[in-house]
């Protein structure tokens, strides 16, 4: 009895060391830019419709994002 705990304490200790994270970092103002960017075009090119607005409402998103983190790594100072 004694055995089989000590051997299912193993086994998930070797199930926890397999594990990767898999979190994506955070990107960075100008990549939210960028992102921002590659939305906007797809919408010109796309007809009046919910897919335009889809895209953007994304593009927004990401220039949104952008100008929060360029404000947060400003120290505090008003993004350009």
């Amino acid at each position: 009895m004694f055995l089989a705990r000590e051997l299912s304490e193993r086994k998930s200790i070797i199930r926890s060391e397999k594990r990767r994270c898999v979190m994506k970092p955070m990107t960075e103002a100008d990549e939210s830019r960028r992102l921002g960017k590659i939305q906007s075009d797809k919408a010109g090119k796309l007809p009046e419709g919910s897919d335009k607005q889809a895209h953007l409402q994304r593009d927004r998103d990401y220039e949104a994002d952008a100008r929060s983190k360029a404000w947060r790594d400003s120290s505090l100072k008003a993004p350009k």
